[in-house]
């Protein structure tokens, strides 16, 4: 970390946002408690003093539900600095997949880590290999998007074929449309095509464990397909660019939608749809992804389409 100390901050959403787990880490990891907080207890702005001495047990303990980056960072880091062999136990954490993909990223490295349930262990020696050039998946994460954006109409898309066996699992959310009588299939080479047939699923209760991110996209479904949606797991929605569980709940009343939530979930019904709704975004990507699937469905306002140069800027074009 160098000779100086050092002070984390950030903008007005990510100052609200609670570092709980990320301190906890640190505690656990470095002696003599390095880190001060500046303003408030676990969130920023944070204070770490230069030069900490590191501690590794033998067993490292973590819970990661509010962040998968927390999570996944912390498992880059650790072959950097642990010089013995590691056991690292994983408690509530907020999305496996995310687990996974680093595990095949570590072991690109020739880091080669073992993963059993919530358990990963670390070897205590091992050879970085740091010359990669190879591609170890492709994003697929922005697929599920353009299906939803079109899926009124929707016959085939253009996109690569591994796409139903992706390490990203927000890609399940294809299976549950599936379910629903869309039934992709992957056909040529880089086409996902879509038959679509009647489905007698009326009503849907969705773990979003696996689909945090992509199961805003859900809510949709009610102005297309079912009459009422129910998604839980979905605690991390709190913490995100803005706390989406209580504005998806607020933007799709506008919609004339029925509505309830709670902290981990949220459940929808069908009402028919208003006309000529103006729907705010709260400066988060992902709201505004979310609510433009009903524009297929009702006219509408959303403010602030900038948001999603974020991740998708070619979205719109």
């Amino acid at each position: 970390m160098g000779s100086k100390n050092l002070i984390l901050t950030g903008n007005k959403r990510l100052l609200k946002r609670p570092f709980t787990e990320t301190i906890a880490i640190c505690h656990k990891l470095l002696q003599n408690n390095p880190v001060s907080f500046l303003k408030t207890t676990n969130k920023l702005p944070i204070k770490i003093i230069h030069t900490p001495q590191i501690k590794i047990p033998p067993i490292l303990q973590v819970k990661c539900k509010h962040s998968s980056q927390t999570l996944t960072a912390l498992l880059l880091v650790l072959p950097l600095i642990i010089k013995k062999k590691l056991t690292l136990k994983i408690m509530q954490a907020v999305s496996i997949p995310y687990i996974k993909l680093v595990i095949t990223l570590l072991k690109r490295f020739n880091i080669k880590v073992k993963y059993h349930k919530d358990i990963i262990l670390y070897p205590s020696k091992y050879k970085l290999i740091t010359s990669i050039n190879k591609l170890i998946e492709k994003d697929n994460s922005a697929i599920p998007y353009y299906i939803f954006y079109k899926l009124n109409t929707l016959d085939s898309i253009q996109i690569s074929t591994n796409t139903l066996t992706s390490t990203q699992k927000e890609i399940k959310i294809i299976k549950i449309l599936n379910s629903l009588g869309f039934k992709f299939t992957s056909h040529l080479p880089r086409q996902l095509k879509c038959a679509r047939t009647t489905s007698q699923i009326k009503y849907l209760t969705v773990n979003c464990s696996e689909i945090i991110d992509t199961a805003m996209l859900l809510p949709t479904l009610v102005a297309n397909t079912i009459k009422r949606i129910k998604l839980y797991n979905i605690y991390n929605w709190n913490f995100k660019e803005c706390q989406r569980i209580k504005a998806l709940n607020k933007e799709i009343k506008k919609l004339g939608l029925k509505t309830k939530h709670g902290n981990n979930w949220i459940k929808i019904s069908y009402h028919k749809l208003r006309n000529k709704v103006i729907i705010d975004t709260y400066k988060d990507h992902r709201m505004f992804l979310s609510m433009l699937q009903f524009s297929n469905n009702c006219n509408m306002i959303l403010n602030n389409p900038n948001n999603i140069k974020k991740t998708f800027p070619q979205f719109l074009k």
